[in-house]
């Protein structure tokens, strides 16, 4: 009678009649690429199972977390489907070369632990074989695993404290918004392209003037301007491509400290909710909450002055969602539309226009507390006086005001006129190119000169489209201002 002989005691025929689960992971992609060694390591404890006893088709490699970290199972799909062929008794042993490889958290390590301890799943790593029902096996494993946590917080918080260090020089490279370029060296420079500088500078000069965001959007629109936006992910990352003007785009340019040239890191906070699993939200901090404020890191579009009083601006504008906002300046038929205070309740009078005679009316208490309203009068015998008082203050000056407003008005009309010169500018480039395109092609390779002539009709089409609105703004907009060069 022969009587088989196990390399280690704890490992029993019973296990070799179930699974040997070889699990591989990798913390980042990157370490996917580059520390292929360790990787290679992994997928050999393969050979070693089979060396124990188990048949080839008993043995299963589970690489499914390669480049994703240990930290939480929550995405690893590979974990998960481990921890339930352990839960389902089909699994005699389960390889790793280290036992941070199962995971880096204590919770989820000890889950595994007593998983494997009542279904009787032995672990073996590169130093042996531990069965989790032995006690001595199990401490010497909860050892191991809240020893390689407290590894992964020593790491992270080394890695953090050489972050915010760089931070605090201002050499931190973050993602930079549209208007600027990183070179190789790490510089970061203007865009190179006018058109991007001129159509940034242009926001922010029109807030300045408007002092309402909403505002100069609708501008861009009339005018039928449009804004650039650089691509961050994906195939195209670094290309730059033009766009209708949207309000949030408005508003980042506004509020990026990245424009008047500060470097700031830790404007967002992530905060835990609760759930199952917990869930991190992101959260905008006020900016007397940011960690670190490097002003002069960047080149600038506007002053960090100039950025305070946007930013301030923009809440004053929040006249419906902060508490303390101004409201943004309106237009309407009345002289003092938005401006009107009531001298009874201090609250802010509206317009009516139900009627043929419109009025200033305080009806904020009747709306919330059902009372009477505080006061409303017609809104022509007001602004008449306002108007007399307006016209009086303005008549010693009124020559210098007149041709300082066509000065800004001119200026404004050149630099409107540079703007479409420099956008058919570049629709010219765009027809140029694809023409240049389809002559280089051969004449037999015919489908994909169809492609080039193609591409070369819709830039022809796209300029000449440019051309016509050009033309028509020349005879509109873009006209000389009467009394002016």
């Amino acid at each position: 009678m022969s009587i088989a002989v196990f390399p280690s005691q704890k490992l029993q025929p019973r296990h070799l009649q179930l699974q040997a689960i070889v699990y591989v992971r990798q913390s980042t992609p990157r370490q996917v690429l580059e520390n292929q060694e360790s990787t290679r390591r992994q997928y050999q404890l393969a050979e070693r199972a089979r060396q124990l006893g188990w048949p080839t088709p008993q043995v299963q490699v589970i690489d499914d977390d390669l480049g994703l970290s240990g930290a939480s199972s929550h995405q690893r799909g590979g974990f998960q489907r481990l921890v339930a062929a352990i839960g389902l008794g089909e699994v005699g042993m389960v390889l790793v070369t280290e036992v941070s490889r199962l995971s880096r958290s204590n919770s989820d390590w000890h889950r595994v632990i007593e998983l494997c301890a009542v279904f009787r799943t032995l672990i073996a790593d590169e130093d042996g074989i531990y069965d989790p029902q032995d006690p001595n096996d199990r401490l010497l494993l909860g050892v191991k695993g809240t020893l390689f946590a407290a590894e992964l917080h020593i790491l992270r918080a080394r890695m953090r404290g050489n972050l915010l260090n760089k931070a605090r020089r201002g050499e931190l490279a973050l993602r930079l918004p549209v208007g600027y370029r990183r070179l190789g060296d790490g510089s970061v420079v203007l865009d190179p392209e006018e058109e991007v500088r001129q159509t940034l500078t242009r926001i922010v000069e029109r807030f300045a003037v408007l002092r309402n965001a909403r505002a100069v959007q609708r501008e861009l629109n009339d005018q039928r301007l449009r804004m650039p936006r650089l691509i961050q992910v994906g195939a195209d990352a670094g290309k730059l491509v033009w766009v209708q003007p949207t309000y949030q785009m408005i508003q980042q340019v506004l509020t990026s400290p990245v424009y008047a040239g500060v470097f700031v890191y830790g404007r967002r906070k992530l905060e835990m909710a609760p759930g199952d699993p917990p869930t991190l939200n992101e959260r905008r901090r006020p900016i007397e909450e940011w960690d670190i404020v490097v002003p002069g890191v960047y080149p600038a579009y506007l002053t960090y002055d100039q950025y305070l009083r946007n930013r301030q601006q923009l809440r004053d504008n929040m006249y419906n969602f902060a508490k303390k906002g101004r409201g943004a300046p309106r237009e309407g038929p009345a002289l003092l539309q938005g401006l009107m205070l009531c001298g009874r309740c201090g609250r802010r009078m509206t317009v009516s226009h139900g009627g043929e005679y419109r009025r200033y009316e305080c009806r904020r208490a009747q709306l919330d507390y059902a009372a009477s309203p505080c006061q409303s009068f017609p809104v022509r015998h007001l602004d008449a006086a306002v108007e007399v008082i307006l016209l009086e203050a303005m008549q010693p000056a009124t020559l210098e005001t007149t041709l300082q407003a066509f000065a800004v008005l001119d200026r404004e009309r050149r630099e409107l006129d540079r703007h479409w010169q420099l956008r058919i500018e570049r629709a010219r480039y765009e027809t140029d190119r694809a023409q240049r395109q389809y002559d280089a092609v051969e004449p037999e390779n015919r489908s994909v000169a169809r492609t080039l002539e193609a591409r070369w009709n819709t830039a022809l089409q796209a300029l000449e489209k440019l051309q016509a609105e050009y033309a028509v703004l020349q005879r509109t907009e873009l006209r000389p201002l009467e009394g002016t060069d």
